[in-house]
């Protein structure tokens, strides 16, 4: 082309590194700085996708790359490609494209986290369990504490900086939750934690999650310590502590290997708490988990502390207005969620005008266990061939615990422990129960009622687990000592009960005779053991003599087998029962076979 000359050209990052090899351009003379640049685009756009993103106007052309290393002084916009411009190809002009936009330059300062709970107990009065601290030691000044050799007078030092604390809320569910949202190309693990800490300090008001991600698509995404550093030169902080809160780690899915992202971030998040000296780092993670920790966390050398969730006094929290409200927050067993689930419902009553004395209970319990199942829905998938096998040996007491459901509970002054859980699990777990799951209409409420001992109602209780019983051991032998464990007096070695059945319970309406003590003829009636019914558990009327419960039983005693009257006496003191007592209750039935 007349009037035109080559112009040698390479394109180079702001390191001064090659993005191409040296290619030329035709031009005019005294072709502008401007013309040249869109020239340099328009020629390189299909073979440098990286340049793409781009205006023209942003690229900066400088002489040689001896001006580029020396001075960075850039041809001005008014100037023009001289004649010794690009005159060979190993003396090209250097066209440097920029570095993407850095997330980064966008921070201007420190926002608040918002919170990560939103439901009716966050803003409950914290109770204290003295049961639940544990002492950690922290290293805040190693040449000091090397120097004096002692931690404890560090311990406001700690306490300061905790409280002036910067703290990062980050959450995998909710509003931005995780979708694995970053090509596998470019991902890195910290990623997820890393741009959901730049969205608590550059998202704009009112801006989604989604739409943030779409502006963080087109820029470097940086690490955590990136952003960390990046605030404290904001802040001005030469020594700034950061507590890094991360709810809903679960959606990672973990799959307790350590190639899954799950354990990468947090080997990576530990690698910052171990190696990094430009600031003090804490971090606190939270995961809804279904299935023992060991499962899910790869095995390591750490000590891991197993902490059981804490029983809340619910009467302090919802103060209960009637009797109705006091039983069913007694119900909940101080399990939180279960007691939000409840206040929301109390405040709907009575937002309506309803008083819940006028009510059902069976509803209400049905409604908590239903909201209770919508939000651990997997927690809640047991089938009936994995809960039958609880009673056997491959489910341990810990593995229960580690569902958070059930509570360990030690007491000193007896000696002894026990399981326990809130009547709304234990309610759910009765239902799942072949002998109940079909009619559970007004099982809550009959379970509810016949709970409460100040109603002289106990048998019912009593009666009702020990159905449960058949059902756990239904078509199984069982020594009596593990059968009815935790009794105190007689020789029960060598004996076993054969469950044969189901067994539903039975009120019956005379006041049934189990032994030789007579009432008046025409108050009672002779118990005879052929009439009884293998399926049931009988309650005896109010006033019988003896045996408020009583049941036909298969007893097995050195091989042979014989039906006997099993009786069970519920009585209601403030003294521990003696030896002396059991047996003048035991004469009663003194001419039966009797396994009491």
């Amino acid at each position: 082309m007349a009037n035109t000359r080559e112009v040698w050209f390479v394109l180079v990052d702001s390191n001064g590194e090659a993005r191409t090899s040296a290619s030329s351009v035709d031009v005019s003379p005294n072709t502008s700085i401007d013309r040249f640049r869109k020239t340099v685009k328009a020629e390189c756009d299909q073979e440098c996708d990286y340049l793409k993103r781009f205006l023209s106007s942003m690229l900066r052309v400088y002489a040689n790359e001896a001006v580029f290393d020396e001075t960075r002084q850039p041809l001005g916009e008014g100037e023009t490609i001289e004649e010794t411009h690009g005159k060979f190809w190993t003396d090209p002009l250097l066209v440097v494209i920029p570095d993407p936009r850095t997330l980064l330059d966008d921070i201007k300062g420190w926002i608040e986290p918002k919170n990560l709970c939103n439901g009716q107990g966050m803003r409950w009065e914290y109770q204290l369990d003295e049961t639940l601290l544990v002492t950690i030691w922290f290293s805040v000044d190693v040449a000091r504490l090397a120097a004096d050799g002692t931690a404890g007078e560090h311990k406001s030092e700690l306490q300061k900086r905790l409280s002036e604390a910067y703290v990062f809320k980050v959450n995998f569910e909710n509003g931005t939750s995780y979708k694995n949202d970053f090509p596998k190309e470019n991902e890195n693990e910290e990623f997820d934690i890393s741009v959901r800490m730049l969205y608590q300090l550059i998202g704009i008001e009112d801006q989604t999650w989604n739409q943030f991600l779409n502006v963080v698509g087109e820029a470097k995404i940086p690490l955590i310590c990136d952003v960390i550093l990046k605030l404290a030169a904001v802040e001005k902080k030469d020594d700034m502590t950061i507590i890094l809160c991360i709810d809903g780690f679960q959606h990672l899915m973990p799959n307790g290997t350590k190639a899954d992202k799950f354990y990468r971030l947090l080997k990576s998040l530990c690698s910052i708490i171990t190696t990094k000296t430009q600031f003090f780092l804490l971090v606190v993670c939270a995961a809804t988990i279904h299935a023992p920790i060991q499962q899910v966390l790869a095995s390591s050398s750490h000590e891991r502390i197993i902490l059981v969730p804490p029983v809340i006094c619910g009467a302090d929290i919802l103060s209960p207005e009637n009797p109705s409200e006091a039983r069913l927050v007694e119900d909940m067993d101080g399990h939180g969620c279960a007691l939000e689930i409840l206040e929301t419902l109390f405040l709907n009553y009575r937002g309506g005008n309803v008083d819940l004395a006028d009510l059902k209970l069976d509803p209400i319990v049905e409604e908590v266990w239903t909201r209770l199942k919508a939000k651990y829905q997997d927690l809640f998938q047991w089938t009936d061939q994995v809960y039958l096998s609880i009673p056997g040996t491959e489910m341990t007491v810990d593995t229960l615990l580690q569902y958070g459901l059930f509570r360990h509970e030690i007491s000193a002054a007896e000696s002894s422990s026990r399981i326990t859980c809130a009547f709304v699990i234990l309610w759910w777990m009765i239902k799942k129960l072949p002998v109940f799951k079909d009619k559970p209409e007004n099982f809550a409420e009959f379970f509810t009622e016949c709970s409460d001992v100040s109603w002289h109602k106990f048998e019912r209780f009593v009666a009702l687990f020990r159905t449960i019983k058949s059902v756990v051991y239904e078509k199984h032998q069982v020594n009596l000592s593990e059968f009815h464990s935790g009794a105190c007096f007689g020789d029960v070695s060598g004996l076993s009960i054969q469950e044969d059945y189901c067994r539903r319970v039975v009120q019956i309406t005379h006041k049934g005779i189990t032994g030789t003590k007579k009432l008046k003829a025409n108050d009672c009636t002779p118990c005879e053991l052929d009439n009884l019914d293998m399926n049931c558990v009988y309650i005896n009327a109010s006033g019988a003599s003896a045996a408020d419960i009583f049941l036909k039983t298969n007893l097995v005693k050195d091989g042979s087998t014989e039906y006997v009257l099993e009786t069970i006496q519920c009585k209601r003191e403030q003294a521990t029962m003696t030896e002396e007592r059991f047996y003048k209750e035991r004469e009663k039935q003194r001419d039966l076979p009797i396994c009491f």
